[in-house]
């Protein structure tokens, strides 16, 4: 056995020790990576996402890279990356080298090998499928300067013998203690906050409910939950925050509140982004909590502090208050004895100053 597979045993044995001393944390994943960097010149090292169904790849946690580096990846080269459709199919399990999945001469020909990796010193790599599911595949690499296919395949091969030890403790994320103690935490701030709440996954699988939400949902509150659990808001407002808080690699604002168009049952929708850890969130996907409840806030309280705030006349305030009620243009005319230009030119200016511009945001603002 020659000196440099010694040390690829040596450091292997480090990194077996690093990744259950991060399961039962006493050390951070990205000690991991920064190990794994040093195995190869210029090493950056990165737990990724390889989503095959929005033909995506998103990277969680990372160790060598310039956080805007990162940001371009997720925002755009991950996209284009020529690596990854083949990391979404290789096996899982087997380490590889950048070359099996793509020939030199090809990679070098993309856009994304000339304004991404050359200018970021990154020839080559090689990384690992740990496991994949659901359409993910959940991915280890490390890209590096070096050309030595010698190194990098042992490097690739190191990582196939880590493999077991990485997907064990992906298990135990997802299914283990950790993961349990965070679902009982949940059912009990479910059953005693009061008011009705969905705690919401990737892809906006419901996780848990409370009896409350049940209750509300069944009863109509603009929320339907389908056979496969997955669910859908009536409110196009609601659906669009929903998809950005539970879209990976976002920073959304963590607490949004909607208001519910529908006069009849007017409800409140607060959306919670659910802080963890970056493992959990790496293989789990983003969480949202939904909090559901009545909307019993004046109405007419609310009108008087938005024409107060918003420099609506007093005219203008009464035009708003008929249409947020559902009265009609010809009905607000009749009753306050204007025309039907005069109530239009009224609308028109209450939309400009209100910043919205038809009568179910209108409504919605008014709550």
């Amino acid at each position: 056995m020659d000196r440099l597979t010694d040390t690829i045993y040596d450091v292997e044995a480090e990194l077996t020790e690093l990744i259950y001393s991060a399961v039962l944390g006493h050390a951070p994943w990205t000690a991991f990576l920064d190990r794994l960097n040093g195995l190869l010149p210029d090493g950056k090292s990165t737990f990724m996402v390889v989503d095959r169904q929005v033909a995506n790849a998103n990277v969680a946690l990372s160790s060598g890279w310039e956080a805007s580096d990162l940001k371009l990846f997720n925002r755009y080269y991950g996209a284009i990356n020529p690596w990854m459709p083949r990391a979404a199919v290789r096996p899982v399990g087997i380490g590889v080298v950048a070359e099996q999945m793509l020939e030199p001469d090809s990679l070098r020909k993309t856009e994304f090998y000339n304004d991404y990796l050359q200018r970021r010193r990154c020839e080559s790599g090689v990384g690992l499928t740990v496991v994949r599911e659901e359409g993910k595949s959940f991915v280890v690499t490390t890209l590096t300067s070096s050309l030595d296919m010698t190194r990098n395949r042992q490097v690739a091969s190191m990582l196939t013998r880590l493999s077991p030890h990485l997907a064990r403790a992906f298990r135990f994320y997802q299914q283990g203690p950790v993961a349990k103690a965070m679902e009982n935490a949940s059912k009990a701030f479910l059953s005693a906050i009061g008011v009705g709440v969905l705690i919401v996954r990737e892809n906006g699988m419901v996780r848990l409910m409370n009896a409350e939400a049940q209750k509300l949902i069944e009863n109509g509150c603009g929320i339907r939950i389908s056979p496969t659990g997955r669910v859908a808001f009536m409110d196009e407002q609601a659906r669009g925050v929903l998809g950005s808080l539970l879209k990976r690699g976002s920073t959304p604002q963590p607490v949004l509140t909607v208001r519910s168009a529908t006069r009849a049952n007017p409800f409140r929708y607060t959306f919670v982004r659910m802080a963890s850890d970056s493992m959990s969130e790496f293989l789990n996907g983003p969480v949202v909590a939904v909090l559901i409840e009545q909307n019993h806030e004046d109405p007419c309280a609310r009108l008087q502090a938005l024409a107060a705030s918003h420099g609506l006349t007093p005219a203008e305030a009464r035009v708003a208050a008929n249409i947020a009620m559902g009265k009609s243009i010809n009905e607000t005319a009749t009753l306050h004895g204007v025309s039907r230009e005069t109530v239009r030119s009224q609308l028109k200016s209450v939309y400009v100053k209100l910043g919205v511009r038809r009568q179910a945001e209108l409504v919605r603002l008014l709550g």
